[in-house]
């Protein structure tokens, strides 16, 4: 009978033990899968960002060269009626002054 008390009790130990072990286990486990999704979460963050940069840089650039080609053009369309004025000026005068004093 005492045999029996033992080996009921050695198998009550191990059992303890297993559990213990288990729970051991299962919390470098629990530690382990939120080590790894933080970590995911420090490297999505980081390539969110990067992107959100570069694209950024992106508009950023085509913005400027939008700026840029339409400040060219403006320019181009003052130079232009800087030059109709220097030819026509004087014809408009003319006329104007004549439709004025009815000569």
């Amino acid at each position: 009978m005492n045999t029996i008390i033992e080996r009921l009790s050695q198998i009550e130990e191990r059992s303890v033990a297993a559990v213990a072990e288990g729970t051991e286990k299962k919390k470098e486990l629990t530690a382990q899968y939120e080590e790894r999704t933080r970590q995911f979460d420090r490297e999505l963050d980081q390539e969110t960002e990067e992107r959100i940069r570069k694209l950024r840089e992106q508009a950023d650039a085509a913005a400027n060269a939008r700026i840029q080609s339409q400040e060219k053009e403006a320019a181009q369309s003052i130079q232009q009626l800087e030059r109709h004025y220097d030819a026509f000026h004087k014809d408009y005068v003319d006329r104007l002054f004549r439709e004025m004093t009815g000569v």
